[in-house]
């Protein structure tokens, strides 16, 4: 059943404003008391504003590298062929604030991200 929690919302809160009980709300809604109350809370707090759904998580974009720390990242990466974690790892250690999620990012927009084309070789042999 699609329903619409904009109206499904609205309808909550001008019924417990009416006077409806909490337990007729949630059954004729077919909601929990916890979603309810959750509703509610946000309705007394912020208005009708706090009913709209968040966004979460981190906004797009929202960390800019330098340029300067760009060029460092590929540098070490053509140099010594070295993996995100590490070049992370000695450019915190030279002061720079970088994560290795940024670092892989970078690699990867440089095209300098080679992934493993074939299977690594293992050792022994096959039981069946």
């Amino acid at each position: 059943m699609d329903r619409d929690l904009d109206q499904l919302k609205a309808w909550i809160i001008r019924k417990r404003l009416q006077g409806w009980s909490v337990t007729e709300i949630c059954t004729s809604a077919k909601i929990s008391r916890d979603m309810f109350y959750r509703w509610w809370n946000r309705y007394q707090a912020e208005g009708k504003v706090g009913l709209k759904e968040k966004v979460r998580g981190r906004p797009k974009g929202s960390v800019v590298v330098e340029e300067s720390l760009k060029k460092k990242v590929m540098k070490l990466r053509e140099r010594y062929e070295w993996g995100p974690k590490k070049i992370a790892g000695c450019l915190k250690l030279k002061g720079y604030e970088i994560d290795h999620n940024q670092a892989y990012h970078i690699i990867c927009e440089a095209g300098l991200n080679h992934p493993i084309g074939e299977p690594r070789k293992t050792w022994g042999t096959k039981r069946f």
